[in-house]
């Protein structure tokens, strides 16, 4: 196998060099910042960097990572250089700054250009909005653990937990898609159900202003903040129920539920994007989703949780002492590491051919390939070309979000996504 060179558009290189290690690897640093920041000017000064830094006429192939990279792919490919790119962006097309964003980078679109997804869901969000070829692999999927052997007593007293209460254990980012007032409504409606329940949550990333907005919502539960691998672990094992239900747009399939389930845990979620993949009566419950026409949360998400049922279904967990804590084996499409050699082998067989660019950027962009929601889109924004594309990204507001756009064409557009999801059919890589 002829070594590759490739370039790797990531915040971090923790990942990518495992599965990139038998090539010649160049790393750009792309800093996740605030939406708002995200100018057009701010991407063509990391342009410049980068363009100083790696001979683009020698890169065979492009990873680029979050969504964040896409603004910098889209600027090395109108410049000129168009090898194939793979595309792992953990997260659906949408919404508009997003769809936005991915239409640009696959403006100059190899044919080899491919997307990685957590779930089939995404896989068909993608082909269908934009017409791009996909891949269901799970991105990166949790590391095997070593089985620790704390017990439950043991862990909570490690944490200060209380050793009497039944313990239900909530992890995500604390921002306004992750279902937290949801959770908080079904938190309120547990504990008129049962004094002993206890609600267990942790995060790693908190939006201050969200927090401020509903932190006397949040009384009466432990929040742990950052907490390092054997912290973690220890949580893990002090619980007895793990839940979520978060219907984030921006999810999945969702490592947290895989890693309770690898500890031992029962689990509760939502119906929702890539959790039916692997939830059955033998790991947990999953729980319909209502869809609305106006958002909650924030306002981009047009579902929710059905909380009634919700609470019946951690009820009857908690209640049910006689369900076993092992639960069905999880697949190897979850783990890490299988995920780390497929990734290698897909990159020994990708063709790095280059392609000339074939369109300038003033021409109409080809829109056979997107979905009516989206031309919908198009249409209302009068957006006809690529440069169309550029500027108004930008001078509409989508970049930062301060508009969200049309309500209406929004809903229509997050509903062809995610209402439609039939991923419980489907099996991921």
């Amino acid at each position: 196998m002829n070594k590759k060179n490739i370039l790797v558009l990531s915040d971090s290189a923790d990942d990518v060099v495992h599965f990139t290690r038998k090539n010649k690897t160049y790393l750009f640093t792309i800093e996740q910042v605030p939406p708002v920041d995200y100018k057009w000017d701010y991407f063509r000064g990391l342009y410049n960097k980068l363009h100083q830094q790696v001979d683009l006429s020698k890169i065979d192939l492009i990873i680029a990572e979050y969504v964040d990279s896409l603004a910098l792919l889209y600027l090395i490919r109108s410049n000129g250089y168009n090898c194939p790119a793979i595309l792992i962006p953990h997260t659906n097309p949408y919404p508009i700054d997003y769809l936005f964003l991915f239409i640009l980078a696959l403006h100059y679109r190899h044919p080899s250009d491919l997307v990685l997804c957590g779930s089939q869901n995404a896989v068909v969000a993608f082909k269908k909005c934009i017409g791009v070829n996909s891949l269901p692999i799970c991105t990166f999927g949790i590391k095997k653990n070593c089985k620790a052997k704390i017990k439950k007593s043991e862990a909570r007293k490690l944490l200060g937990l209380p050793l009497n209460k039944k313990t239900i254990l909530f992890t995500a980012r604390l921002m306004d898609d992750k279902g937290w007032e949801q959770l908080c409504e079904i938190k309120e409606q547990i504990q008129k159900i049962r004094s002993d329940i206890l609600f267990v949550c942790t995060c790693t990333h908190i939006d201050s202003a969200y927090y401020n907005r509903i932190a006397t919502k949040l009384i009466d539960m432990v929040l742990f903040y950052r907490l390092d691998q054997e912290e973690l672990v220890n949580l893990y094992k002090s619980a007895d129920l793990f839940i979520s239900p978060a219907t984030s747009c921006f999810e999945t399939y969702g490592k947290s539920p895989l890693e309770a389930i690898s500890y031992g845990l029962r689990v509760v979620l939502s119906r929702w994007d890539g959790f039916p993949y692997y939830i059955d009566s033998g790991n947990g419950q999953l729980v319909d989703v209502v869809y609305t026409d106006t958002p909650i949360g924030n306002p981009f998400q047009f579902a929710h949780v059905s909380i009634d049922n919700f609470v019946s279904s951690i009820i009857s967990e908690i209640n049910d002492e006689k369900l076993s804590t092992k639960t069905t084996k999880l697949p190897n499409w979850a783990f890490y590491d299988n995920n780390m050699l497929k990734y290698e082998e897909l990159i020994s067989t990708i063709n790095c051919e280059k392609v000339q660019n074939r369109k300038s950027n003033d021409e109409s962009l080809n829109l056979c390939s997107f979905s009516s929601e989206v031309k919908d889109i198009f249409d209302f924004y009068k957006i006809k070309t690529v440069i169309d594309l550029e500027k108004k990204i930008e001078t509409l507001g989508f970049f930062g979000r301060e508009i969200i756009g049309s309500e209406k064409l929004l809903r229509e557009f997050h509903h062809s996504i995610f209402k439609t999801m039939d991923s419980v059919e489907e099996n991921i890589l």
